[in-house]
């Protein structure tokens, strides 16, 4: 059964910038034609792995998503996201113990084919830009900082 959650199934890029002023970016980013979709509150417990993995089980409005990332020079490969039951998350947690849980207000935008994520939490606030290819473009056009890139989750910090 923990097979079939670490298979593939996802080819997406996924960056994260360190955020100075949440409050400040999130407006910028409207100004630059990002289109807010939604704000939320959710639970990311991450799960034990080697370096260079992620594995980690999202709680959103009652679903639960397993969400498998791994680290790519300098990006992370979204590898894997799947709905779970409350069974196979359990199963999940047993098989591979909790290292971190995470409480975070995520307000979501997106930009033509990309979903960017502003995420707060006690780690800081996080930007996080996900499609299928990220250009050096989007740097630009959305006035973001390639130097505030991190080279691997904010859960690690």
């Amino acid at each position: 059964m923990i097979d079939a959650f670490m298979s593939q199934d996802v080819h997406e890029e996924r960056v994260i910038l360190t955020v100075k002023e949440a409050e400040k970016l999130k407006a910028q980013l409207v100004k630059q034609g990002c289109v807010f979709s939604e704000q939320a509150k959710q639970q990311e417990t991450y799960l034990e792995q080697p370096p260079g993995e992620v594995l980690k089980i999202v709680e959103q409005d009652g679903m639960l998503t397993l969400v498998r990332l791994h680290e790519n020079d300098g990006k992370l490969d979204v590898v894997r996201e799947k709905p779970l039951s409350d069974k196979q998350a359990q199963d999940l947690k047993e098989h591979y113990p909790a290292t971190l849980t995470l409480a975070n207000t995520v307000t979501t935008y997106t930009y033509g084919e990309i979903t960017l994520r502003v995420i707060e939490n006690e780690k800081g606030a996080f930007l996080t830009l996900q499609a299928e290819t990220i250009g050096d473009e989007v740097y630009e056009e959305l006035e973001l900082k390639k130097d505030n890139i991190l080279k691997t989750s904010f859960a690690f910090l």
